[in-house]
């Protein structure tokens, strides 16, 4: 498996970000904070992989509550 650390960072960096935003608040699998947080993976994406990027699919999204 090929890694991309860079990668790796920038969407744990996005990620933490969206959660500190309330992203994952409520009804966090919503439309718009999909989006959001879709366009964001995708211009990490695109910074450390150039413009082969087009999109970003989320596949899987589970919250654990504490």
């Amino acid at each position: 498996m090929v890694k991309f650390p860079t990668l790796d960072d920038g969407f744990l960096e996005v990620l933490f970000a969206h959660a500190n935003a309330g992203g994952f608040a409520g009804t966090f699998t919503e439309t718009a904070n999909m989006d959001a947080l879709r366009a964001a993976l995708l211009e990490v994406a695109k910074k450390s992989l150039s413009e082969r990027v087009s999109d970003v699919l989320i596949t899987d999204i589970v919250r654990q509550d504490t």
